[in-house]
């Protein structure tokens, strides 16, 4: 009798299984993922309205996909730890009504993010993500305004280059991806092609160098993956201790070389070296977060009008809307929010994702994963000089927690 029903368990399950998850996404769930990424990345244009058209469209997603959506979120639920505490921090925030609204929004983003990234193979998210980043890039092409405070450095519809440059950045990286994967139907290649060339001309004409490094880290993480993938076994484990043992010890080796190149860099390309003055909001958010360590101050409840900190720093800042702003580094922006327990599970769920995608990426040669591997670097590079991961309803944060979900999915869907 055991052995009949390890016999079942092992095959007959298992295949019911793999014929559900190898099964292709049809057109409406595809046309589900291109529409959230077109809303997500012309925010601007859908403003306030945004929220409902996401809400309702998930719900009838849901709805469609009742039988199997609990299933398969369950894998992934520990990713919604970071979310949950933003809601929890209602309880002690400054602002509970203003903390409880964003913190509902940012559960909302990361359930999206799981839905499709559990629901749909990963280069049929990528290839969404990829067109709709192309209609993106040509509608700031076409609209793009000049940002005055810097130049001649073009802005897109947010009004501010940089907002612009990582987008592009994220275009330009599924774009490569989609076009160089050769499961990808040769339409949508063409597209990729398209997202990358448009992508590129947008990262140019902002002018945005850390964009750029972005982009040739994420670039370099896809390749590196994809590449490690195809060598032996033991070669590849070789390569991944020497690269664990040696990173480190990089680290303090080249400490004072790295700060002389990146001082001779910004004089070449004429960057500020106080990163357009974002070490001045650094400096002033230590007394902030020496106020509330352990628990920060709640969810999104500090960038307030009236509160006396943030007028102050609006006015040294130069921010006449006071509104719209944040520390520019996303482990500032969590400790003053989510003090040292939301820096923590936000450190342990990009680890988790990155370590993640990396070994399945190295151990299956995928190059959708690979692509994923390399977005979600490029995006935690980022995270010291801006605030990018955990806002709600953004490309980056739904892209942040869909990388998290992929790495944390162990079936053979994607």
């Amino acid at each position: 009798m055991r052995s009949m029903a390890n016999y079942a368990r092992e095959h007959l399950v298992s295949d019911h299984r793999n014929q559900y998850e190898k099964r292709p996404a049809n057109g409406q769930e595809f046309l589900v993922a291109f529409i959230t990424f077109q809303v997500l990345f012309l925010g601007h244009l859908f403003r306030s309205i945004s929220p409902f058209v996401l809400a309702g469209m998930f719900l009838l997603y849901a709805i469609a996909r009742r039988r199997t959506i609990v299933r398969d979120l369950l894998p992934v639920l520990p990713i919604l730890v970071l979310p949950l505490w933003a809601a929890l921090s209602t309880v002690w925030s400054e602002a509970p009504v203003q903390t409880v609204r964003y913190a509902l929004r940012l559960i909302g983003t990361a359930l999206v993010a799981l839905i499709l990234i559990r629901t749909m193979p990963a280069r049929k998210v990528a290839a969404a993500v990829a067109l709709a980043g192309l209609v993106s890039m040509v509608v700031e092409l076409a609209t793009g305004q000049q940002d005055l405070e810097r130049g001649l450095a073009m802005a897109g519809g947010m009004g501010s280059k940089n907002y612009l440059a990582s987008h592009a950045s994220i275009a330009a990286l599924f774009g490569l991806g989609v076009a160089l994967d050769a499961e990808q139907s040769r339409r949508m290649r063409l597209v990729g092609l398209f997202c990358l060339g448009a992508s590129i001309a947008a990262l140019a004409f902002s002018d945005s160098a850390g964009a750029w490094l972005a982009t040739i880290v994420g670039t370099m993480l896809f390749f590196g993956v994809w590449i490690l993938a195809r060598a032996p076994g033991v070669v590849r484990g070789a390569i991944i201790v020497c690269a664990l043992v040696s990173v480190p010890i990089a680290w303090f080796a080249v400490a004072d070389p790295v700060k002389t190149y990146t001082a001779m860099g910004l004089a070449v390309t004429d960057k500020d070296p106080t990163f357009t003055r974002r070490t001045t909001l650094w400096i002033r958010a230590v007394p902030i977060i020496r106020q509330r360590p352990i628990l920060g101050h709640g969810y999104r409840s500090f960038w307030r009008q009236g509160v006396s900190d943030s007028e102050g720093l609006w006015r040294e800042m130069n921010v006449p809307a006071r509104q719209g702003f944040n520390f520019h580094n996303q482990f500032v922006e969590l400790l003053v929010e989510l003090g040292i327990v939301g820096l923590v599970l936000f450190a342990l769920t990009a680890i988790f994702g990155m370590g993640a995608l990396l070994a399945r990426g190295a151990s299956t040669g995928s190059a959708s994963i690979s692509l994923f591997a390399g977005v979600l670097g490029s995006m935690l590079l980022r995270t010291p000089v801006e605030t990018m991961l955990v806002l709600d309803l953004t490309v980056f944060s739904t892209l942040f927690f869909a990388c998290c979900g992929l790495g944390a999915s162990r079936d053979l869907r994607h």
